[in-house]
């Protein structure tokens, strides 16, 4: 029982650890706003499968921490992700039951409410002018999620930390 408990503590760490380098990782500059949102694609996925291990603490930590990557003002992506982990666990039994196709659509949902409250935290800082472009990685979140949600559940069912359901 030990040993899975750790084998899922170095799997959770690993996937954020992934998830943080392909954050940073440099885009060209025409096609930035096609990044995928990589954290949160990977957290939301894990507060879904484990949400008594994932959850609004994470979400400040991992917030924390890529502010600090980022170099964003210091509270954007920590706000940000609590407020994911609240949203999502405010809606857990939907994803639970949803297939795929329809938690996707609650993903993007979630992350264009995500999105609008990062504009309107950092337009209260400093004045901001708000392009479309600003959305473009939603689209891109809303094409990954699918991939990363069932690539993420079968690391988790290959290493028998859950049931295949």
């Amino acid at each position: 029982m030990k040993s899975v408990y750790f084998i899922h503590k170095c799997i959770v760490f690993l996937l954020f650890l992934v998830a943080f380098i392909l954050q940073i990782l440099p885009w060209p500059q025409d096609i930035y706003f096609l990044k995928p949102s990589w954290v949160y694609l990977i957290f939301s996925s894990l507060a879904i499968i484990f949400p008594e291990k994932i959850n609004i603490g994470t979400g400040f930590t991992l917030g924390i921490i890529l502010d600090l990557f980022i170099g964003l003002k210091f509270g954007v992506q920590t706000l940000s992700l609590s407020i994911l982990a609240y949203l999502i666990f405010l809606k857990l039994e939907y994803f639970q039951k949803f297939s795929l196709l329809k938690q996707t659509y609650l993903i993007v949902y979630l992350l264009l409410i995500i999105k609008l409250i990062m504009i309107a935290y950092i337009y209260l800082i400093n004045s901001v002018i708000l392009k479309i472009s600003f959305f473009g990685n939603i689209l891109v979140d809303a094409i990954m999620w699918p991939w990363i949600f069932s690539l993420i559940k079968r690391i988790f069912i290959f290493f028998k930390i859950i049931k295949k359901y």
